[in-house]
């Protein structure tokens, strides 16, 4: 994407659903970031600003949105497991998932996006954990100390889990060198 000067998104937005839970400050952070401040100053009510983001997605330049840890803003019971809770934030989703405009948006979630499995531009990409060799170089490569065994012997310990291990791994090195 980045790679293909056409292709770039004029901009990019990232929110974080679990430090910033609430639908109306997203909608609002995002109104801000893609339509303009004096446009999120212009429209105050919530079913105004989801409109207006689906249109400026729909008819706009090309955006990137990153929506990360969604799980916080999705059903975790019963019948609707998956399912946004809130109808207005599953519309401006759906408006992503619409194959009439050439941005895109990443989310991360914890649970399935069931609100969105039936429209044929959405890819679900399962991260996995990391194999062990693979956990070893990127604990080696953020300056973790000890023998394959050891650093192969923590991975596990954590699952193999990368984003952990990417935390963890400056940690070590850190307690290593003697600055706790």
């Amino acid at each position: 994407l980045m790679d293909d000067p056409v292709r770039v998104p004029a901009k990019a937005f990232w929110w974080d659903f679990r430090a910033n839970p609430g639908i109306d400050a997203f909608i609002g952070a995002a109104l801000s970031a893609l339509g303009g401040a004096d446009l999120a100053r212009t429209v105050q009510q919530t079913p105004q600003r989801l409109k207006m983001l689906s249109t400026l997605v729909r008819h706009g330049p090309r955006f990137l949105l990153v929506l990360d840890a969604l799980e916080t803003a999705q059903q975790h019971t019963g019948d609707d497991w998956g399912a946004f809770k809130d109808p207005g934030l599953s519309e401006f989703v759906e408006a992503f998932a619409t194959p009439e405009h050439g941005s895109l948006c990443v989310i991360t979630s914890r649970v399935p996006l069931v609100d969105l499995e039936r429209y044929t531009t959405y890819r679900d990409q399962e991260v996995t954990s990391l194999a062990p060799q693979q956990a070893i170089t990127l604990m080696r490569n953020l300056g973790a100390p000890g023998t394959d065994p050891e650093l192969e012997q923590t991975a596990a310990r954590w699952g193999g889990h990368a984003l952990t291990l990417s935390l963890l791994g400056p940690l070590l090195a850190q307690h290593s060198a003697g600055a706790d």
